[in-house]
């Protein structure tokens, strides 16, 4: 058998890199998995978060309509939902009250709280950004 044939021959069955070579096409799969997950938990914590402040400013708004003893403003009442939204930079948040029909009693109070939510991997893979929001309703007192 001539030098160049063994030559190719024992270069064909060389396995050293073989490794490395898999780890690099594996491993950008496994970047998009990890901070797709990331990105996934971060959304459900901020949906989380902003729940639980529509229901305590619900809460909130429901024990102070027209005729209570302190009744709060609709500004009272968005500035107590944002101080409601812990994690989540205030300035950034949508608060919206609405009653219906009126602040008596019987009537019902409804929190809106919205926050826009950018993925992680914007850039990477084109996913634009989007809004998520907390709603609560309550029955005023």
């Amino acid at each position: 058998m001539p030098k160049a044939l063994l030559k190719i021959v024992r270069m064909l069955r060389d396995t050293r890199g073989v490794a490395a070579v898999e780890f690099a096409f594996a491993f950008p799969i496994l970047i998009l998995l990890l901070v797709g997950t990331l990105d996934i938990g971060r959304a459900l914590w901020t949906t989380s978060t902003l729940d639980h402040a529509a229901r305590e400013g619900a809460r909130y708004a429901s024990l102070r309509g027209a005729e209570s003893r302190y009744p709060a403003s609709d500004a009272e009442i968005q500035a107590f939902v944002r101080n409601r939204a812990i994690g989540i930079d205030p300035s950034r948040l949508t608060v919206s009250v609405a009653w219906a029909p009126n602040r008596y009693s019987g009537g019902t109070v409804t929190i809106q709280v919205a926050r826009p939510f950018g993925f992680l991997l914007t850039g990477f893979l084109d996913l634009s950004p989007f809004e998520l929001t907390g709603e609560a309703t309550m029955t005023v007192l």
